[in-house]
């Protein structure tokens, strides 16, 4: 068997954190867009709104919600479900997909290829939800930009275009 070499440049160390630092940022912005629509589905219907308690919620919990509560697409249902899984991937098996990687021959690629599909998934799966923001903006019965302003005062410290 041929000896692979597993050294990592600082390069290839730098992709390979950074293609795995944007996957998990875009289910992160999956997540919280979720959250979002729990809230504006809460204020549309007049519920008290638990913020801490939404944004508390598992990423599986807030899909479970939405889907309750939105009745989307099975299209829709089924992507959510993958997203689920592939943000577990990446939070809990990060280092078992890497360490497994580390058996072939230009891992370090292999590894950065694996984490930009899964960056893929995550924004085809934002995509399918932008018609929720936009009734999110009609639900609330205000602009993108108020809309903003909104989050900003939902997310303390988040930085918001006015």
């Amino acid at each position: 068997m041929e000896d692979i070499d597993i050294s990592v440049t600082r390069l290839q160390a730098f992709l390979v954190d950074a293609s795995y630092g944007r996957a998990l940022r875009m289910a992160h912005l999956l997540e919280s867009r979720l959250v979002t629509f729990l809230m504006c589905h809460a204020i549309e219907n007049n519920y008290p709104i638990d913020k801490d308690g939404i944004k508390k919620m598992t990423l599986g919990v807030l899909v479970k919600e939405f889907i309750a509560k939105f009745n989307p697409s099975e299209q829709i249902e089924e992507e959510l479900d993958n997203m689920v899984f592939f943000r577990n991937e990446l939070a809990h098996r990060i280092s078992e997909t890497i360490i497994s990687a580390t058996v072939h021959k230009d891992w370090q690629d292999r590894v950065v290829k694996e984490l930009t599909e899964i960056t893929g998934y995550f924004q085809e799966t934002l995509t399918l939800l932008e018609p929720y923001v936009e009734r999110s903006y009609r639900a609330m019965n205000v602009s993108e930009e108020v809309l903003l302003k909104i989050i900003g005062k939902l997310y303390p410290g988040i930085k918001v275009n006015d």
